[in-house]
């Protein structure tokens, strides 16, 4: 919980200092960057959480893989991050700010998993009805695909799960038989 607390308080100031500066749109594209850069490469993890590598290293490594993709205030804010101790956080950070941006531009991230891969009629489907609810206005969907599921979808979305596949099914159907 107190991950939690930390990472919303640094995304929450990072998103106010972007806001200030107008740059909100360009900060969401950094972090988007960040996150993506950081659950590909389990080296950089690894560095980030490394209490045997040193602040300045890390800024020197943090500046090469980031320096001139990402904003100067996103510059400036992972330079604090390091100088407070908070670098491992990094990848939390980044998760609570795009939650936060959504939120606020009512976007709905959500990811569609399908036994083969999903065809546009259903993307546009799932997009439709989402957006009709009038909660949100915008949807970004990531497809996976997950033969184990056989058929059918799951859909996640935020800390919610929409498990409708053939699976699930199954195992409704087993454990009704084995009582």
């Amino acid at each position: 919980m107190a991950n939690q607390r930390l990472s919303s308080r640094y995304a929450n100031s990072i998103l106010q200092l972007a806001k200030e500066g107008n740059i909100l749109t360009d900060v969401f594209s950094d972090m988007q960057l960040i996150k993506k850069t950081i659950t590909d490469s389990k080296d950089l993890k690894l560095m980030l959480n490394s209490p045997i590598v040193s602040a300045k290293d890390k800024t020197v490594v943090l500046t090469k893989v980031f320096g001139g993709n990402v904003k100067d205030l996103t510059t400036k804010f992972l330079s604090l991050l390091i100088s407070k101790g908070r670098e491992g956080f990094l990848l939390e950070i980044s998760n609570e700010f795009i939650t936060e941006y959504n939120s606020i531009h009512k976007i709905a991230d959500i990811t569609l998993v399908t036994a083969i891969p999903a065809t546009v009629k259903i993307v546009e489907e799932v997009t439709s009805l989402l957006t009709k609810s009038g909660t949100y206005s915008k949807v970004s969907i990531k497809q996976e695909v997950d033969p184990k599921i056989i058929g059918g979808f799951v859909l996640k979305m935020d800390d919610q799960l929409l498990d409708n596949s053939i699976q699930r099914k199954l195992q409704v159907i087993k454990k009704g038989l084995q009582k």
